[in-house]
């Protein structure tokens, strides 16, 4: 393989014939990799096929079948015998194939999206996040996400959201040493008055929890 600044890679380009341009999409170039450590170029993934960065399962796009698509495809343009129809039929298979772990996947998601809405939450919650966000990434409308929540859990995912900041800021007002500023700033709000006003509303709903703060934005 030739050696370049990233990587050491062979290439291979391809002039689509009638038969391919006719389908809307062919084999432009091919080719094969070995990166160097300073390579950080990440994966470039094909969003039509709903592959996205995002999903825990895009990672394990690659099975056993994917793979041996991906070396025939390589394996014909090895042999620099120019076959308009077989790449344009491996090309399909590959994906073909591809779409058949996306279509696994998101049903994986689907079967289980409460827990994984839960679970970005609970791992999200200190960034500026809003439940339209939570639900693109389960990909559930948000009404229905809401519904769901609440039947499974108790409260909606904007509460639990809420709970989840107001929970973390009353214990940082306790026992750290930061500001309310820069407590506000780490629980996702975007400047102080936002915080102080959704902090001191909850306050007042939970008069029960007498170790809660109170919090001033002066």
């Amino acid at each position: 393989m030739q050696e370049y600044g990233y990587e050491y890679a062979d290439f291979w380009y391809s002039i689509p014939q009638s038969i391919q341009t006719a389908g809307g999409c062919w084999i432009v170039r091919a080719g094969q990799n070995k990166a160097k450590p300073t390579y950080h170029i990440g994966p470039k993934l094909i969003a039509d096929l709903g592959l996205s960065p995002s999903l825990f399962w895009a990672k394990r796009i690659l099975n056993h079948e994917v793979n041996e698509a991906i070396h025939r495809i390589l394996d014909l343009f090895k042999r620099h015998k120019p076959d308009s129809l077989r790449e344009q039929s491996l090309l399909f298979d590959l994906f073909w194939k591809m779409k058949i772990c996306t279509e696994t996947g998101a049903s994986l998601i689907r079967s289980n999206w409460l827990e994984n809405m839960k679970n970005y939450l609970d791992l999200h919650f200190t960034e500026n996040i809003r439940i339209e966000d939570a639900s693109r990434q389960v990909g559930i409308h948000r009404s229905h996400l809401s519904v769901a929540f609440v039947k499974k859990f108790g409260c909606s995912p904007q509460c639990y959201l809420q709970k989840l900041r107001m929970d973390k800021g009353a214990r940082l007002l306790r026992e750290s040493d930061l500001s309310v500023a820069e407590i506000a700033l780490s629980l996702g709000y975007p400047e102080l008055y936002s915080f102080t006003r959704a902090f001191t509303k909850f306050r007042r709903r939970h008069t029960e929890l007498t170790d809660i703060p109170s919090v001033s934005s002066t």
